[in-house]
């Protein structure tokens, strides 16, 4: 693939470097490293980029801290350039920073190469609504053949474990919970039944991760049919929990759980905004046994 776009990445795990700068170049992108936050913005500051990734922890300066430098830099040019954060930390006010930057691109160490470099591409195209309309044909897939259901006191989402996710020895690496977890979650928020009316009505909403917790008690195998089930915990003005339970299906060894806090970024203001009510529409059904009487419940507008 011929191509003249050009990214820079701050990363100072010399091995992560070179490996996103391996992937990135083989795909035909002009890649270029630096190791923290004062040589990106000393690089910015010499050269236009298309896009820039960096990690949040680095010496000398924060990763937060060096995108809103180079933002500064790259702003003064007629070129637009786009941003995308990845940590192997799930800081607490780390989402909240980059949403401050206009940065909802926001990816977990280790995460699947796929999606890595899905998110390059879109941001570096400057769209999103053809990944949406993939989701939602893969909802409407899983419906006629019983493989999700909802709504329900849990949401159940399958996954068959396939080769890439597995290492040498033919045991999951859990590290694609967040692969994993992501998948769930998204047609988990895409299975209202009329997504596709309101995401058009919505479209200048984008959902984030705010924050992510998970551990593992069991391996699964390569070929297994694993079971994610899904609850919501709680739901405040801008944000809920979802919880995941993993269950080997065949089994049904519990294997791990973990949650995950979403919230929603307005893209034309760049602030955290309230939770679209046709979400709450599909997050409330499954919290009110269990914190009906809890001060954070918001209730959705159905009018």
């Amino acid at each position: 693939m011929k191509t003249s776009q050009k990214i820079l990445i701050l990363e100072d795990d010399p091995l992560v470097r070179r490996t996103l700068k391996s992937l990135l170049e083989q795909r035909g992108y002009a890649v270029s490293v630096v190791m923290n936050g004062r040589e990106g913005i000393e690089m910015a500051s010499k050269e236009i980029f298309d896009l820039v990734i960096s990690d949040i922890r680095m010496p000398e300066m924060n990763g937060i801290k060096a995108v809103e430098e180079i933002q500064k830099i790259q702003k003064k040019t007629s070129q637009k350039t786009n941003y995308m954060f990845i940590t192997g930390y799930a800081e607490e006010d780390a989402p909240g920073s980059a949403i401050k930057l206009g940065v909802t691109d926001f990816l977990l160490k280790p995460f699947d190469v796929e999606q890595f470099l899905t998110t390059v591409k879109r941001n570096l195209e400057d769209g999103e609504a053809e990944e949406f309309k993939e989701l939602v044909v893969q909802v409407k897939a899983y419906s006629p053949e019983g493989r999700w259901q909802f709504p329900a006191r849990e949401f159940i989402f399958e996954k068959l474990i396939t080769l890439k996710e597995t290492n040498m020895e033919q045991n999951v690496y859990f590290a694609n919970y967040v692969v994993w977890q992501g998948e769930a979650r998204e047609v988990f928020l895409l299975s209202h039944p009329h997504f596709e009316d309101e995401f058009k009505k919505n479209s200048q909403i984008k959902m984030i991760t705010h924050s992510v917790y998970h551990s593992f008690q069991h391996e699964s195998f390569f070929g297994d049919f694993v079971q994610i089930k899904i609850t919501t915990r709680e739901i405040k003005r801008c944000s809920f929990v979802l919880v995941f339970k993993f269950f080997n299906k065949k089994t049904s060894a519990f294997l791990g759980q973990g949650w995950q806090r979403i919230a929603f970024s307005d893209l034309k203001t760049g602030k955290i905004c309230q939770i679209p009510h046709y979400i709450l529409d599909l997050a409330t059904p499954v919290l009110e046994d269990s914190i009906r009487s809890s001060s954070t419940l918001i209730k959705p507008n159905l009018q």
